[in-house]
């Protein structure tokens, strides 16, 4: 099966959707990144919405992992970087470096 996550990048909190299959409603139901947790919603059994889980300040890339009941972690071989600890970013042209927008007052 193919899965994909949209969008792939990004920040801390935000809502990405997975698509897949067998997915199932399950109380157990969650999302890993790399090794944080975060909640999953189903939608469909093609279809689940994840909120990615707080990281620490680095730029990376991490494994999406699902679990259905708790327990047992499907590696769903997609990758999501997290690309700024503060929202909204300014990514450099050397993509190695992200550095977050601050207003000036």
């Amino acid at each position: 099966d193919a899965f994909v996550i949209t969008p792939n990048s990004g920040g801390e909190d935000i809502m990405v959707t997975l698509k897949g299959s067998h997915f199932f409603n399950s109380s157990y139901m969650a999302c890993r990144f790399g090794d944080a947790i975060g909640p999953a919603t189903f939608i469909s059994t093609s279809m689940i919405n994840c909120t990615t889980p707080k990281t620490d300040y680095r730029v990376t890339t991490v494994f999406v992992f699902v679990t259905m009941d708790g327990q047992i972690w499907q590696n769903m071989t997609l990758n999501y970087t997290y690309t700024c600890k503060l929202r909204p970013c300014l990514t450099t042209a050397n993509s190695q470096l992200t550095i977050p927008f601050q207003r000036l007052h």
